[in-house]
């Protein structure tokens, strides 16, 4: 009998603390606005102690997009390492991750298909690119009006709407893939991807549930 022994559907448990504890300091922050445009004469002292919390704040959208990005290619590597053989599978040690969700996942499962035209892709590559800011990490320097170096700090980390909006999707994205992948390959290699990328699951009644949850 196969030994599986593998770590990643621990993501699913961690990714939902983080974007917890992102929420409630999201209502700190927005409490915080609201409190410094009534122009109080305590601003300052109230801001400095507020900004602890932003500083959690800007620390936990770091960890959710590290947490996300992981999470999503541990769960492809899964499938991978059920579905190709040893020398296929370690054939793709280079593979950028877009590409094993995409090109490299559409030859593997006939009728899988990620088109750039779908939101999930949309998501997919903003998340990558979020994820690569981080940890290929870039300075921006100035010179007076001169840059002298653009730097390639990630656009995501200032909090607006949109912001919330992204990070939302970023959080369900696992999830949702996982969804992608399983409608497209119901074999063997689909259901042990599904049932070991997420933790909570004890049937496949409650997987295909679970999953749909996403709708």
């Amino acid at each position: 009998m196969a030994k599986i022994q593998s770590q990643h559907s621990y993501f699913e448990i961690i990714i939902e603390k983080q974007y917890s504890q992102y929420q409630n300091l999201i209502k700190k922050y927005d409490a915080f606005i609201l409190d410094s445009q009534s122009g109080a004469a305590d601003h300052m002292e109230k801001y400095a102690a507020f900004l602890p919390s932003f500083e959690e704040l800007v620390g936990t959208k770091l960890s959710l997009v590290l947490i996300a990005a992981s999470y999503i290619e541990s769960i492809i590597n899964f499938f991978y390492s059920h579905k190709l053989t040893a020398e296929q599978f370690n054939a793709l040690d280079n593979a950028k991750l877009l590409d094993k969700w995409t090109g490299l996942l559409e030859i593997v499962v006939p009728g899988y298909q990620l088109n750039k035209s779908e939101e999930l892709y949309s998501n997919l590559t903003t998340l990558i690119n979020a994820r690569n800011s981080i940890t290929h990490m870039k300075p921006k320097i100035t010179d007076g009006d001169k840059i002298k170096q653009t730097g390639n700090i990630s656009k995501h980390f200032k909090d607006d709407q949109t912001d919330r909006v992204l990070f939302e999707k970023w959080v369900q994205l696992p999830k949702a893939l996982l969804k992608k992948l399983w409608e497209a390959d119901k074999s063997s290699s689909g259901r042990v991807t599904a049932f070991f990328s997420l933790r909570k699951i004890e049937s496949q009644k409650e997987l295909m549930s679970y999953i749909n949850s996403t709708e």
